[in-house]
């Protein structure tokens, strides 16, 4: 029995970041995650509500998507 290769790494990684009102980081991680795997989230400031979203490049157009009909339910900013 031959063993399997170990998948390669992503080539890119796409990050997104995100300025939401504090108290609506636990709705947005919610809802992201009801998305299944297009992107995870960490945050980077839990009182002035900044978010950091990243995902592999194969999946950057998914999680542009998600984010997008996440905003209809949630005000958030994109921040460079």
């Amino acid at each position: 029995m031959s063993a399997k290769p170990a998948p390669s790494a992503p080539r890119q990684i796409a990050a997104f970041y995100v300025s939401i009102e504090p108290r609506n980081i636990a709705l947005f991680r919610f809802l992201l995650e009801g998305y299944g795997h297009v992107g995870y989230m960490s945050v980077l400031d839990k009182y002035r509500g900044l978010i950091k979203v990243k995902t592999t490049g194969d999946c950057a157009a998914a999680l542009r998507e998600a984010l997008g009909e996440i905003r209809e339910s949630i005000a958030f900013a994109y921040v460079s």
